[in-house]
């Protein structure tokens, strides 16, 4: 674990008083994983302490009463996750709280299989072989195209290499349909980017992708 972002707690007496600080995962999270915050607070009997946790969103799953708790973030988070701490069995007149806050990306990190420019016909269906057979090992991952196209490539010249990438996925290696998506856009020459998303996250990482954000 890794500082990422905190508070320090500020006492009326800091000579006397104790120093909270909470440590947050010091990276981005992935929606549905767990995060771990942890409380250290410095010249204090630790025996005598207890922890009040409150976290923004998600869920605290274990570390109930104790320094370290382990949160479950959800897809409806906000991108900041805050958790903050009152330790009990301070001095009154010290400073008894303080909080640390982490990232939680809007979708689950895509996996990049392949990235290829302009390439013969016969070199691409390969390369689709390839992505299917990474497919089959991934149950609940679909695959995604980012196909760049010069803006004088006509509409039908897209629609048809679009198709026959589909056809060559259903009809040849048996792929659903279903679990193929094509996210066509205008660059300044030919590209694809061939990516396996969480199927759930599909529709997240299209619109993060036509928005100009990148994984």
């Amino acid at each position: 674990m890794a500082l990422y972002a905190s508070s320090v707690a500020q006492s009326e007496s800091p000579s006397a008083c104790p120093t909270i600080i909470v440590i947050a995962p010091s990276g981005p999270t992935n929606p549905g994983d767990t995060l771990i915050f942890t409380a250290n607070v410095s010249a204090a009997d630790a025996d005598s302490l207890k922890y009040e946790w409150t976290v923004s969103a998600g869920t605290i799953v274990s570390g109930f009463g104790t320094p370290s708790i382990t949160v479950q973030s959800s897809r409806a988070d906000d991108p900041t996750l805050h958790a903050t701490v009152r330790v009990g069995g301070l001095d009154p007149k010290c400073a008894s709280e303080a909080s640390a806050y982490a990232a939680v990306i809007g979708c689950r990190l895509p996996i990049t299989i392949d990235e290829f420019g302009r390439i013969p016909i016969r070199e691409e269906m390969a390369r689709l072989d390839i992505a299917a057979l990474e497919l089959r090992k991934s149950p609940d991952h679909d695959l995604l195209f980012l196909l760049r196209f010069p803006a004088t490539i006509s509409v039908k010249t897209r629609e048809a290499r679009m198709a026959r990438i589909r056809q060559h996925l259903t009809n040849r290696r048996n792929v659903p349909a279903h679990r193929i998506h094509m996210v066509p856009m205008i660059g300044d020459e030919h590209s694809t980017l061939i990516y396996l998303v969480v199927r759930s996250d599909v529709e997240a990482f299209r619109q993060g992708v036509e928005s100009g954000n990148r994984w």
